[in-house]
């Protein structure tokens, strides 16, 4: 409907914002462990992803108590009609509980692409739409009746499109930060986490 869709669309350009922030920091380690791997300096790599993992751990806290703080405010900053400000300041609200594994989403898949694995970003992100789908399937609808069959739903709307994409940001995020544990040439796991 017209307020389920104004009330999930009404903070994106605020969610462009803070992801954009997210994506030049990892820009930055981007180009810095890609240099140092291609110079064949493994363990400046590795000291760099510590060092990524420093800064995805901050950025994640930090970002995680601004947004949940300003949640009930950010639909009034952008001038959503009163009649929808409770609503897309609880969709922000949930869609940012997990920024924690959305900033590891965001800066180790980009730490991946800079040590040569292209391939395991662009599956957590296929992985995270499939499973936001699915679950949106499931959350948002009410059971239906469908082609004969029932079809079942939880019927929350548009807080079942936040919880949908909550937990698929959450299951990408696990997910990459174990892929980037086991790789085999820029793995943190033996690193300093201090910062340098």
């Amino acid at each position: 409907g017209t307020h389920a869709t104004a009330a999930v669309g009404a903070t994106t350009t605020v969610n462009w914002l803070i992801n954009s922030s997210i994506a030049a920091l990892g820009i930055g380690f981007l180009s810095y462990i890609a240099k140092a791997i291609g110079a064949g300096e493994k363990q400046t790599a590795s000291n760099a992803v510590a060092q990524a993992v420093l800064v995805t751990l901050v950025t994640g806290i930090f970002f995680t108590v601004l947004t949940v703080s300003v949640s009930g405010l950010v639909p009034v900053w952008m001038q959503v009609d009163e009649s929808i400000q409770s609503l897309a300041g609880t969709y922000f609200l949930i869609i940012y509980l997990p920024m924690l594994p959305r900033t590891a989403t965001i800066i180790f898949g980009t730490v991946l692409r800079a040590a040569g694995d292209t391939k395991t970003p662009m599956k957590v992100g296929v992985a995270v739409n499939i499973i936001n789908v699915v679950l949106n399937f499931f959350l948002i609808f009410p059971t239906r009746k469908f082609l004969g069959m029932t079809l079942p739903g939880v019927g929350w709307g548009v807080i079942g499109a936040a919880v949908a994409s909550a937990i698929a940001f959450t299951v990408g995020g696990i997910y990459i930060t174990f892929v980037l544990w086991q790789h085999p040439v820029i793995s943190p796991k033996k690193q300093r986490m201090s910062p340098d």
